[in-house]
């Protein structure tokens, strides 16, 4: 509270969880190389390590974790190695020193924590493919996504009835080796382009839209492991014959990083929800009295307006 900080260090965040006496993982902060041996020998291989400072809330952007840290002479130089690049990376960033934690299993938690060792980022490995499944929650690769558009599309135009469907895919949980125009982002956008190819032809009347939209956005800069994190604000694309196309709408204020959130992420400017209502009113003529019962606690955003034709 003195400092004025928003954001705690995982080492007091641990410590105010025990306080309620709930169940955290051992952590030792270690100020020195010394200290690092030492305190990984007493807790036992393999360990883990972290940078420890209060100006840095998203460790793996500044490269700033090690795992499966196998012996003490390692634990030292990876303690050095890691403080060292932190302060290359963010000069001026409080260092605390560097937490330690025994891996119950060294998988699991490189999954967890979504870094990896030099032999992860060479080789797709065991650990990122649980981390996508369990991103996936359940939804299809996007290598099906275009099949399960041209099923939903004959669907619909059999029953007419059914006015309203719904895609879901996953595998785009790209911590690791996302690649940049070859690869595996690159690959999921290519079949996502096939996909919508194939929703467009098959939703092209006057009131047909089509949204994509995704939980949770990106981070706009590469993380420690070639990848990118969980981020927070997000676009939605819309494909329609009423949709005013080929320009963006609602608030955009670029990529400086003075305009993201924390830095890193795009800023919530608008509630996802205004986009679905914008929709609902244009292709089914609900009124703003009928959204508020689909949408809850929702107030229409009258600066997207101008996403539909008249």
């Amino acid at each position: 509270l003195a400092e004025r900080r928003k954001v705690l260090t995982e080492m007091e965040s641990k410590t105010l969880l025990s306080c309620f006496h709930i169940p955290v993982t051992q952590t030792v902060l270690a100020r020195n190389a010394t200290e690092a041996m030492m305190i990984s020998a007493q807790l036992g291989f393999p360990v883990a390590l972290k940078i420890d400072s209060p100006d840095i809330s998203h460790k793996s952007d500044v490269q700033g974790v090690a795992l499966n840290i196998m012996n003490a002479a390692s634990a030292r130089d990876n303690y050095n190695d890691m403080v060292e690049r932190v302060k290359r990376i963010q000069p001026g960033a409080r260092i605390n020193g560097v937490t330690v934690q025994k891996m119950a299993n060294a998988m699991l938690e490189g999954a967890t924590n979504r870094m990896s060792t030099a032999a992860m980022l060479k080789t797709p490995s065991m650990a990122s493919s649980n981390e996508q499944q369990a991103a996936n929650n359940g939804a299809g690769s996007p290598q099906g996504l275009a099949l399960d558009a041209k099923h939903l599309g004959t669907l619909m135009q059999q029953n007419r009835q059914l006015r309203l469907g719904f895609l879901s895919s996953g595998g785009w949980d790209t911590h690791i080796n996302q690649g940049n125009v070859t690869g595996l982002l690159a690959n999921n956008l290519s079949n996502l382009a096939n996909t919508l190819i194939q929703l467009r032809a098959a939703f092209n009347e006057s009131n047909d839209v089509v949204i994509v939209a995704s939980e949770f956005g990106r981070t706009c800069s590469e993380n420690g492991t070639r990848g990118t994190d969980h981020g927070r604000g997000n676009v939605m694309w819309l494909l329609g014959n009423r949709v005013q196309g080929g320009k963006w709408h609602g608030r955009w204020d670029g990529l400086a990083q003075n305009q993201l959130n924390e830095g890193r992420d795009l800023p919530v400017h608008h509630d996802f929800r205004g986009v679905f209502a914008q929709a609902l009113a244009a292709s089914f003529g609900l009124t703003k009295a009928s959204l508020a019962d689909v949408f809850p606690g929702f107030r229409w955003d009258d600066s997207l307006d101008g996403i539909f034709k008249a």
